[in-house]
């Protein structure tokens, strides 16, 4: 195999067959140039997108001379932004590409023991901290969530016995107090096989507060959305009753006009049948009126509607 200048010295690492010569010289020169803070964002770009392309990558990663390292200082690099919250989209797509090359160590059962006992996932922790819903901090919690999940589908003894030794359980609790509806699903999905092993937990005083605390934040959040929902239907019917008692006046100003009119017309009749002694006439007069008092008897029925639903209207 020829060599790149500056390609990072990895030992014991298998060359996959697959890859023709030029890819893996690419590998190798974003591995390397993950060193250099000028070259880094670029690699971590390239690298991500390769991942699955690339089997060993995590042997690779994990045997080459300061690339770890260079991921963890991507990591603790974004420490300030997290409190107070100024984490930008750019800096949160950027630690992201660095997770998502730490997620292929953890996965891989070459270099997962080596990523345990160098305690790596506890650089991961203080971003499920955050509650912080804004699309970069989201992005971040569930890239991070990605790592522990990859460990934990290993399903190996050591994997949980190290995550129940760190205080991963109250972090999931936290998310599921506080964090968006894509992140407590990606926590239920993720750690539904710690359950096996909570039988053998130590309870701390911390899980416990953690456990209360989550607990009585559910209560709330059930009771607020009872509340909302509540107040959400007598909105409702609310905004239902007012168009109805609008719609109700409308048509009592529509009926009130029309028998003022017509009996104007029946007036006017009557005077012309007077003068004329047209009989014809006084019939017409005689029918309008009898309208009249039907429009009359329609107006009263609305008026009693009316009631009806102004007092519904003051019991809402």
């Amino acid at each position: 195999m020829n060599t790149l200048v500056g390609q990072p010295r990895i030992m014991n690492v298998p060359q996959h067959s697959t890859l023709s010569q030029s890819d893996q010289e690419k590998v190798y020169l974003w591995i390397s140039e993950l060193a250099r803070p000028d070259t880094r964002e670029n690699a971590l770009l390239e690298l991500s997108k390769k991942r699955e392309a690339v089997p060993e990558l995590a042997p690779m990663l994990w045997n080459s001379f300061g690339t770890i390292t260079a991921l963890l200082q991507e990591i603790i690099n974004i420490y300030p932004a997290i409190n107070p919250p100024t984490l930008t989209a750019h800096q949160s797509n950027r630690v992201c590409n660095a997770l998502a090359l730490l997620q292929c160590v953890a996965s891989h059962p070459e270099t997962r023991s080596a990523f345990l006992a160098a305690n790596t996932p506890l650089y991961l922790y203080p971003f499920l901290h955050t509650v912080s819903k804004t699309r970069p901090f989201e992005y971040l919690r569930l890239t991070s969530l990605g790592v522990i999940g990859a460990l934990v589908k290993t399903d190996e003894q050591e994997v949980i016995n190290f995550l129940l030794s760190t205080e991963i359980i109250p972090l999931c609790l936290r998310i599921m107090e506080a964090g968006s509806e894509l992140s407590k699903t990606r926590v239920n999905h993720e750690f539904i096989k710690l359950s096996g092993a909570i039988y053998d937990l130590k309870i701390t005083k911390e899980m416990r507060t953690a456990a209360t605390s989550a607990r009585a934040k559910y209560i709330q959040y059930l009771e607020s959305e009872r509340s909302k929902e509540k107040t959400e239907t007598k909105q409702l019917k609310r905004k239902a009753l007012e168009e109805e008692i609008d719609f109700l006046k409308q048509k009592k100003m529509f009926l009130q006009t029309d028998m003022h009119q017509t009996n104007e017309k029946a007036n006017d009749l009557a005077n012309e049948a007077e003068k004329s002694k047209d009989i014809y006439l006084f019939i017409q007069s005689h029918e309008l009126r009898k309208t009249i008092s039907e429009k009359e008897i329609k107006i009263n029925t609305l008026d009693v509607k009316l009631n009806e639903k102004s007092l519904e209207l003051k019991d809402i």
